[in-house]
């Protein structure tokens, strides 16, 4: 089972840390691909780093891969179409999911891949684009 726990460090740098799980083991920290926040997560309110955290654990959980395609999925600086060579997940899902989930989670938490893949695919369900393929990784 894979599971992303967070910490928040209670001095005055205030650092925050998300890891990833599997079967308790620590694999690493959440991969972070900038587009809101330089400086990082957050949970726990609306802000960009809540949307940064958002964003990222559903590119995590999903599997998704890099899919502009524009740049190839390279995420090269000079790329107006997409941030780190993802256009998945939506600004409306991952938006919508940090203020369902992520601005509600207290300073140390865990959430479940499977229970991520949950969400998104009833919020798919909820919110159905013509115009975009569907997400992989979810349940199937």
């Amino acid at each position: 089972m894979i599971t992303y726990r967070g910490y928040v460090n209670h001095n005055k740098a205030g650092a925050r840390l998300v890891v990833v799980e599997e079967d308790g083991l620590v694999t690493g920290p959440l991969r972070h691909i900038t587009k809101h926040s330089p400086d990082g997560f957050s949970w726990g309110y609306c802000g960009s780093g809540a949307a940064e955290l958002a964003r990222c654990l559903l590119i995590d959980a999903l599997d998704l891969k890099p899919d502009c395609d524009q740049c190839d999925g390279e995420g090269r600086a000079n790329c107006w179409w997409c941030y780190g060579g993802y256009v998945e997940p939506s600004p409306a899902m991952y938006q919508e999911f940090k203020a369902t989930v992520i601005a509600v989670l207290p300073d140390s938490w865990t959430l479940t891949r499977d229970g991520i893949r949950h969400w998104a695919t009833t919020w798919q369900t909820q919110h159905p684009r013509t115009d975009a393929p569907a997400l992989e990784g979810g349940p199937k």
